[in-house]
């Protein structure tokens, strides 16, 4: 549809209003007489122009109604460009699939400018000059449906793009061989600043900047044009981009919002700003109403100040001091930048307001994170410290992050993306990915696998002597990419691994006893006993829900579900994906009671033998079950169910297993230890792994400097 407006619309030259149909049709009406003219007042319409996002229109207007009316022409084409790459170009060109959804035009050029400019090559005189009529209407369309009711986010992007022009000044001051100290810039306490202020009764917003400032053909080609970003033009790529087309400098701002950010945050703003190769500023006044804006010279330092009149409601709401930090700001919260350079000072009423985060990116490096390399992004950081879950060039991403439990089965990291190219799909508000699958999820899962198995090897237990023994230490064995998840290892008596049945099989494991009991006895003469050779022991600590406890039954008394799926198991799931002989359950009489009313399917639970019955327990059989290692009598015996949901499960092994795909986490574990499991002796750790010792030496020293 875009592509049929813009196309129907640059139909203007002289092939529509052909002269031969004059000669049998005469024009009555003065409009039709106007139209006429103006076609062909056209010459010419080409894409040869040196701007290649333009196509280029030839005049040849003999009269001022013809001038203006062919000026209509090309600012209502303009309008239609800038529309329809707002829509198409920023919310569908990031993506490569759906790039061909994008315009490759996006100006008009004329020569009527030229006319204008040289008055004694025609015979009129143009000299009536507006703002884009429709620019205005373009602004109030956008404001509230793309942002919402959100201050906030307005004083972010007018941070954002005054972070990038210090960036861009930073950039060209290295090209010119200067240094700031040379250049005529406002006195800030930091390099960018952004301040509530009050004065009789009338409130502001200001952001002040010690960046590049604004020429004049920014200010009325981009800044005052809603899609129109500076950033994506030939003029700044000439300066700005290497000549492989990458970025030289990070941008924060990417959808070429300019004043639109404003006037949500109120109805008036008002601009100084000086360019750096400019003798003198330029200043202005506008609300989203004007259809002229006056632009007037002034005398002012390098960079540019931004004043928004707002009301007392939202300076009180952006003058809030936010002690924590959250994952859903509030449409007030303004701590959206997270870099110590540029820096970014933030006050209310001459008080500051302490940014939580000032991350260093020094040469495109961050102390303390751990760094991915991919092709579309200048760095990848990551990291299970404090942070926002996810930042882009030094801005929060609110509701952002990427998931990696489904295909890694581990906990996502904070990350902190480098982008200097705009690669990252976010949406046109910044407050999310568009989509959570990223370029970089393999080499990302790769790197906290290694990270993982790197924490195996220098923090496991050395010796676990009993189950009880066993509870206590792998429950103090911490590691941050299973921080929330359910505990995924197992041990036996001389290794501790990942639930997983290639690294049971390989450990040639008969069984594995499974136990969830709450308020874990910690005097049971059975749970203190040594353990039994050939056995994985797998401990719940977390409480399981009762819908949670159903799941588990269900699935170990199915002892056919593992032939049902290809899906890569986690966790206590391991069950689902091992061949098994049979299983013992010892259970509550009242969780029993509920599998007889049909909580579990009846062509399952029939299946089941009741052993005995003591002290509130039953135990139960479902399949061929060999004699049990764990004392189950004994533990009955005991103490009685304390929560409805205990359970103690023993799962007897088929010896063999059929070679199934294996979940990219389980991949790197077996080709970093070439093994299931990883052995509790220290000596036999060196002994054994000392390949392993080798592959992760980068990740070791990381967490020898992250302990010091």
């Amino acid at each position: 549809m875009a592509l049929i407006r813009v196309s129907d619309y640059v139909q203007i030259n002289a092939e529509r209003a052909p002269t031969k149909e004059l000669s049998v049709v005469a024009l009555t009406s003065p409009v039709s007489r106007r139209e006429w003219r103006a076609h062909h007042g056209v010459q010419d319409i080409r894409n040869t122009h040196e701007d290649p996002e333009s196509f280029y229109v030839q005049t040849r207007p003999q009269d001022s109604e013809t001038f203006f009316r062919i000026q209509e022409w090309m600012t209502g084409i303009q309008n239609e460009l800038d529309k329809s790459w707002a829509t198409l170009g920023e919310v569908y060109g990031r993506f490569a699939q759906l790039s061909q959804l994008g315009l490759t035009i996006r100006r008009v050029r004329s020569n009527l400018q030229d006319l204008a400019a040289t008055p004694n090559d025609i015979d009129f005189v143009p000299l009536r000059a507006r703002f884009k009529a429709a620019d205005a209407d373009l602004l109030k369309l956008l404001v509230q449906p793309l942002y919402g009711d959100s201050p906030a986010i307005g004083l972010r992007e007018l941070i954002q793009n005054a972070v990038d022009a210090v960036r861009e000044l930073d950039e060209l001051l290295l090209q010119r061989n200067q240094v700031r100290a040379d250049i005529d810039l406002p006195k800030l306490e930091a390099e960018v600043v952004a301040s509530v202020e009050s004065s009789d009764g009338k409130y502001s917003v200001f952001v002040r900047d010690s960046g590049i400032g604004m020429t004049p053909e920014v200010i009325t080609e981009y800044f005052l044009t809603a899609g129109a970003s500076f950033r994506r033009s030939d003029e700044w790529r000439k300066c700005f981009e290497s000549s492989d087309g990458q970025s030289k400098v990070l941008r924060a701002g990417r959808f070429g919002i300019g004043v639109l950010a404003a006037f949500l945050l109120g109805d008036v703003v008002e601009v100084t700003t000086r360019h750096i190769d400019a003798e003198h500023g330029i200043q202005f006044s506008a609300s989203i109403e004007t259809d002229l804006v006056e632009l007037t010279k002034c005398s002012c330092p390098v960079g540019t100040t931004i004043r928004v009149f707002i009301s007392r409601e939202t300076a009180d709401g952006l003058s809030r001091n936010w002690a924590k930090w959250e994952n859903n700001h509030d449409k007030y919260d303004t701590d959206w930048y997270c870099n110590a350079y540029p820096s970014v000072k933030r006050f209310a009423n001459g008080r500051e307001l302490r940014n939580k985060y000032a991350f260093s990116t020094i040469n495109n490096e961050m102390h303390g994170w751990r760094r991915v390399d991919h092709e579309d992004f200048n760095g990848i950081f990551w990291t299970y410290s404090d942070a926002p879950n996810l930042i882009c060039n030094g801005i929060v991403i609110p509701r952002g992050g990427v998931y990696l439990g489904r295909k890694w089965f581990v906990e996502s990291a904070n990350l902190y993306i480098l982008d200097n190219n705009g690669k990252l799909p976010l949406t046109l508000d910044r407050s999310d990915l568009t989509d959570y699958k990223v370029s970089f999820e393999d080499e990302l899962g790769r790197d906290i696998a290694r990270d993982l198995c790197a924490r195996v090897l220098t923090n496991c237990p050395e010796q676990l002597s009993s189950i009880a023994d066993g509870r206590r230490k792998i429950k103090d064995f911490r590691v941050p990419q299973f921080n929330r998840l359910n505990t995924p290892w197992f041990f036996t008596t001389n290794e501790l691994g990942l639930q997983h049945p290639s690294l049971l099989w390989d450990l040639k494991i008969n069984s594995i006893l499974s136990i969830s009991i709450h308020k874990f006895p910690k005097d049971s003469p059975v749970l203190s006993a040594p353990l039994v050779p050939k056995v994985a022991y797998d401990i719940a600590f977390n409480d399981q829900t009762l819908a949670a406890c159903d799941r588990w039954v269900r699935d170990v008394v199915d002892l056919d579900r593992f032939n049902q799926t290809d899906e890569e198991p986690a966790g206590n799931n391991v069950l689902e994906y091992y061949p098994r002989f049979g299983t013992r359950l010892l259970l509550p009489s009242k969780l029993r009671e509920r599998y007889d009313d049909g909580k579990i399917p009846r062509t399952l639970w029939n299946l089941r033998t009741i052993e005995w019955s003591k002290n509130g327990w039953e135990l139960v059989a479902v399949g061929n079950c060999q004699a049990p290692t764990f004392a189950f009598a004994e533990f009955a015996a005991e103490r009685r169910p304390m929560h409805r949901t205990d359970a103690i499960g023993e799962t007897y092994l088929h010896p063999t297993l059929e070679k199934r795909p294996q979940s990219p986490l389980i991949a790197e574990w077996l080709d970093v230890f070439r093994r299931g499991g990883v052995p509790l002796n220290p000596a036999l750790r060196r002994r054994d792994l000392k390949d392993a010792y080798v592959r992760l030496g980068e990740y070791l020293s990381f967490l020898a400097a992250e302990s010091k």
